[in-house]
């Protein structure tokens, strides 16, 4: 095990690295080694703390699994869901498809016009 100490680097270019994939402007803790022909470039001293705290907000959904964020999507009220999917910074197309598919304007089920209507009706008799 090496004595390398870590620091924060800002990639610079898409980059995949241990199964994980970076996005230009993510931060990301490499030794120098580590760092040495990946597109990155490591933070001055107090630009990595400056840089996190204007950084895009996390989305909620991003802590849980994707099963976990659409099962909550799914079962959750729409208005209830303010602020769960965060689009810049939610990139599973899964989570992403389930948050279009609740944000969709519900059509009524067939036949439900002509059940009010015949009830109306009938209230009316």
């Amino acid at each position: 095990m090496s004595d390398a100490k870590e620091q924060k680097y800002r990639v610079t270019s898409p980059i995949k690295r241990n199964k994980k994939r970076y996005k230009p402007g993510d931060s990301i803790l490499l030794t120098e080694t580590e760092a040495e022909g990946l597109h990155v470039e490591p933070y001055e001293s107090g630009q990595a703390e400056a840089e996190d705290a204007k950084s895009d907000p996390v989305s909620p959904s991003q802590g849980m699994s994707a099963p976990g964020a659409i099962k909550v999507i799914e079962n959750s009220d729409l208005k209830d869901l303010k602020g769960f999917v965060i689009e810049p910074t939610e990139d599973r197309k899964t989570v992403l498809a389930a948050w279009a598919e609740k944000q969709k304007p519900k059509k009524p089920a067939p036949g439900d016009d002509d059940k009010d209507a015949g009830s109306a009706a009938k209230e009316k008799t």
